[in-house]
């Protein structure tokens, strides 16, 4: 309730009077109202007033209390701070309020939006040109916009100005910039770059193109006292600007005809805080400096009085000033009137002459608040105290209810429209190369590539035409063929086929990459998943001919049939949160896409390790196929690691260096001067993967006694000839160990070609093993593996003949697998149609690891399905894998169960890659890793051990040289032992 004084029903009056006035063409005046000390936040209640009413009568409002925080009014939102605050938080503050629905008002206010992005740019280039090339970048991916989201620059569009921008958007993103930044040609939608370089609160002196403007708008941008100033002012400038296009009422804007008041802010306390006074100061300093009309046309459509509203001047905005007698900023240019003579006030401000600067301000005294005289209520004095604060109706044609009859009417003309553009255009008809989100398909474009996530209805591409992007693009076919099968499966009734269809993600980088052959892990790891697929989706008597049971295929769970979804996360997962917020967290909430988990995640960097926070938030599963950088369990509860960390390769490769009396470990890898300001070379702390692993080698040398030598190498430095000055710089005492990204290894080895007998490279050199094999280059070194088994296996697995004379280290797991991915191999016929006229040489004569490990990835979700039945949830699907052993002893027929060879961990689960238990552990740390050695000139590597025993480093025909597993570390350089060794006391024990 509005306290009661002398002169409430004046003040009231003469608020709904200036709102309601919108043909009056001089802006409204700044109403600074003066009360005791004891009055409290009072226009709070004015601002609760407002609020009685609902639209389309809602006055648009905002309202802020400046009290310090531990006495501002709950109503009150808090000025915006943080990391990087707006350069005005007052004016920020308004602008959050007035954005949205609940105040009446619900504006984009793109120019401020626009201008407040703008200051809050940081630019890392140095000043000039660089910084222009820098801005303009951030300025194109800002006006290509995010796919499914409202975004600053390019927002949604109403009336028919939506066609024309859908014309804009499919046919000329690059000309559409460039008009867009010329300013010339207005694009529907969008910021007008023109306002910018005619406004004169920050003149645009001496630059003729807008993004060097732009760059002196920028956070760190050098600029004088009196351009800080001017910043700020065009910050209100821009605000009041949008203000202006909102009400600018136009035959074909007829949501401007539904604006029948002006915007009300109502400012309490302002004194409270220096940063409100502030703000007045700026806001009078603007009016003061607003741009004339430009033009005879707009002076002649200023004399329109309904059109005159809209000009550039003046503005649509009354400003309520709440002040406390003893916080009146002096000296007081006249005395304040009191409440009673409101409108007297008004009519001495309201002079011929325009106001200028102090002169906005209208002053009014609040005496004490009283009691109301006997019988007089707000209700009942409805032109004083209880005078009602609601906006006019609008004129018929422009409310909603007659525009969505005539929508009626046309909304089918313009259906038909579409459909025909669609039967004769296709999917180009809308978005780039298909990426639009449909049935199976939900995708962004984003920074020229389309992530998000597909069940085959949209095959994403590696961007150019080669051999590796044919490649993903031949076994995603193949997974949308399965997914089919799938389908027409779990449709039939449970008579037929009691089935059930469950999902899973796959999640990776699978776009924006150049290297050659960067595709060959995503595809390997897709390859293990189809392998799963052909088991699973087989049943006799299917009308689809690739559903058919035509090879014999046994499947372990007759009642699952596996869907694969396939998620792009952009280049090296750039857009990795992304896609986890926007598109994986709402398939999950579809309770008929039955998702189970998510696998893959690619890398180990700061926005895979995010997208596994936002899918753990979400209650989603992430069994990463490959990660290992340190701490990534850290990022979800729900994160389960199929390898293990960083930590224990890095216990590897300083262990092989103590058992090979190795003195010194010299470690390389790659760092960025931009991202290192110290100065000690350190990798980007952004990677996990590279910088936990040299951290870690660091340390387990010091632990083990070992001298530590970094080989850091800057960009320019990371070739052939730099590698090979160091080559020459190494010792015999040494081990050489590359710790870095598989796409530096080929200059790496290059360089090092000499130093090949002293060289252990980190595990993501597996892909490089796998596609350089036999051609006649490279040259031998050893590599960490972490699906070694399946590798081991050569020929064998890939033939199928794993099950007639199987090797010691041949699990039941192995021989299945290799099996069932020969019988894929056949029956799809993948390995024809990714070389049609001949037999790639580049093929690797083994399994690839990454085949391995995917295909034991899904193999997880498949046993806990087994073990925990049809109908199985995501939480059970979870603690089934955490909680429970693999073994079933309530199982009568135990004996017939697959189970874990290796005598450490009985109870684990089992896999053609080793075993994992993740009982006591997120990180599968028990997990066999093995030292492969290699060489790439020989057509395919050498046959694996035969016996327990044998000493593989005196005899280059054994590929296994040194193994560790368990949860407490055990090591053995012989790859048969079941009983490996502890590992010996360090220097620390």
């Amino acid at each position: 309730m509005i306290p009661f004084f002398d002169g409430v029903g004046a003040v009231l009056t003469l608020l709904r009077s200036l709102a309601i006035d919108l043909r009056r063409r001089r802006s409204a005046p700044l109403i600074c109202l003066v009360a005791n000390p004891d009055s409290g936040s009072w226009l709070a209640e004015v601002h609760n007033r407002i609020q009685e009413s609902s639209p389309p009568s809602l006055l648009p409002h905002a309202y802020l209390d400046l009290t310090p925080d531990d006495r501002r009014h709950p109503d009150s939102p808090p000025l915006p701070g943080g990391d990087d605050p707006p350069v005005l938080p007052v004016l920020h503050a308004l602008f959050e309020q007035l954005r949205t629905a609940p105040s009446g008002f619900g504006y984009h206010f793109r120019t401020y939006a626009f201008t407040d992005w703008l200051t809050r740019q940081t630019l890392s280039s140095p000043a000039g040109k660089a910084q222009e090339k820098e801005l303009t970048r951030r300025l194109r991916d800002e006006l290509r916009g995010t796919g499914n989201n409202t975004h600053l620059l390019l927002d949604s569009t109403p009336g028919w100005f939506r066609p024309l921008l859908a014309v804009l958007i499919v046919f000329g993103p690059p000309l559409r910039f460039v008009l867009w930044l010329s300013g010339r040609v207005p694009v529907p939608g969008l910021v007008r770059t023109r306002w910018f370089m005619k406004q004169q609160l920050f003149p645009a002196v001496g630059r003729k193109k807008f993004v060097p403007f732009a760059v002196s708008l920028t956070a760190n941008a050098f600029r004088a006292p009196t351009q800080q100033t001017q910043r700020e002012r065009l910050l209100i400038g821009a605000f009041l600007h949008d203000l202006r296009l909102a009400y600018r009422r136009r035959l074909w804007r007829p949501w401007a005809w539904r604006r029948t008041a002006r915007v009300l802010t109502l400012i309490d306390n302002i004194a409270g805080d220096p940063r409100g006074e502030q703000f007045l100061n700026l806001l009078t300093t603007v009016r003061d400096h607003g741009t004339p009309p430009r033009g005879r046309v707009t002076r002649f459509l200023n004399l329109i009085p309904v059109i005159r509203s809209g000009g550039r001047k003046d503005d649509p905005l009354l400003m309520v000033a709440g002040y406390q007698v003893n916080a009146i900023p002096q000296p007081l240019p006249r005395h304040p009137l009191t409440a009673a003579n409101a409108a007297d006030a008004f009519d001495a401000w309201n002079a011929p002459q325009r106001p200028i600067g102090a002169g906005w301000r209208l002053w009014l005294r609040i005496p004490t608040f009283v009691a109301p005289p006997p019988g007089v209520t707000a209700k009942s004095d409805a032109r004083g105290w209880g005078q009602p604060l609601f906006a006019p109706s609008p004129p018929v044609w422009a409310r909603r209810w007659v525009l969505r009859s005539l929508a009626v009417v046309l909304v089918p003309v313009l259906l038909a429209s579409v459909a025909t553009g669609i039967l004769r255009h296709g999917t180009h008809f809308f978005d780039h190369e298909g990426c639009w989100s449909r049935a199976g398909v939900s995708v962004s474009w984003v920074d020229g590539q389309c992530i998000g996530y597909s069940d085959g209805g949209y095959l994403f591409n590696a961007g150019e035409k080669s051999a590796p992007a044919d490649r993903l693009l031949i076994v995603q076919q193949e997974i949308a063929r399965q997914n089919r099968c799938a389908a027409e499966i779990a449709g039939l009734s449970p008579a037929q086929s009691p089935s059930q269809l469950v999902t899973l993600v796959y999640f990776a980088g699978l776009t924006g990459e150049i290297e050659s052959d960067w595709t060959a892990a995503q595809v390997a790891e897709l390859e293990g998943l189809l392998t799963w697929q052909h088991t699973l989706n087989q049943r006799k008597d299917l009308p689809l001919a690739e559903c058919r049971n035509t090879a014999g295929v046994t499947s372990p769970s007759a009642q699952t049939v596996l869907r694969v979804v396939i998620a792009n996360g952009g280049s090296r997962m750039r857009y990795a949160d992304r896609v986890a917020r926007d598109h994986l967290v709402p398939l999950a909430s579809d309770t008929r896409a039955k998702l189970l988990g998510v696998i893959g995640m690619d890398r180990s960097t700061a926005d895979t390790r995010q997208a596994v926070t936002t899918l753990g938030n979400a209650g989603i599963p992430v069994v990463a196929t490959t990660l290992s950088g340190d701490g990534m369990k850290n990022s979800s509860l729900l994160y389960l690691q199929m390898v293990p960390d960083n930590r224990r390769e890095a216990l590897l490769a300083v262990s092989y260096a103590r058992q090979k009396k190795k003195s010194r470990i010299s470690v390389y890898y790659p760092y960025s001067p931009d991202s290192d300001p110290t100065g000690q070379r350190l990798p980007t702390v952004d990677d996990f993967y590279v910088s936990t692993l040299v951290r870690d080698v660091q340390e387990e040398a010091a632990r083990a006694g070992l001298t530590y030598e970094p080989r850091g190498w800057a960009p320019a430095q990371g070739t052939a000839d730099w590698f090979r000055d160091r080559c020459g710089e190494q010792q015999p005492a040494d081990l050489v160990f590359f710790a870095g990204r598989y796409n530096d290894f080929r200059e790496f080895l290059r360089g090092m070609e000499r130093c090949g007998e002293l060289l252990l490279a980190d595990d993501s050199v597996s892909r490089v093993v796998s596609q350089d094999v036999g051609r006649g280059t490279g040259g031998e070194f050893r590599f960490v593996s972490k699906g070694a088994p399946v590798l081991l296996a050569g020929r064998k697995c890939l033939n199928g003949e794993l099950e007639q004379n199987p090797p010691p280290f041949a699990s039941r797991s192995l021989r299945d697998f290799c099996g069932r991915l020969k019988d894929m191999y056949a029956v799809t016929g993948i390995k024809k149609k990714y070389a049609p006229d001949t037999v790639d040489p580049s093929d690797p004569p083994w399994v690839d690891e990454r085949t391995g490990l995917a295909y034991d990835t899904a193999k997880l979700f498949v046993d806990a399905i087994r073990k925990s039945g049809v109908g199985i949830s995501r939480a059970q699907a979870w603690k089934t894998l955490r909680e429970e052993p693999y073994l079933d002893n309530r199982n009568p027929r135990q004996d017939d169960q697959e189970r874990c060879e290796d005598p450490t961990s009985p109870q684990a689960w089992p896999g053609a890659t080793g075993c994992v238990d993740f009982r006591t552990s997120q990180v599968a740390m028990s997990k066999q890793m093995t030292i492969i050695y290699v060489d790439l000139s020989r057509p395919e590597l050498p046959a694996g051990p035969t016996r327990a025993g044998q000493d593989p480093e005196n005899d280059n025909g054994q590929p296994c040289r040194y193994v560790i597993s368990g949860r407490e570390p055990r090591i053995s350089n012989d790859c048969l032992d079941p009983g490996r060794q502890p590992l010996a006391p360090t220097a620390d024990d």
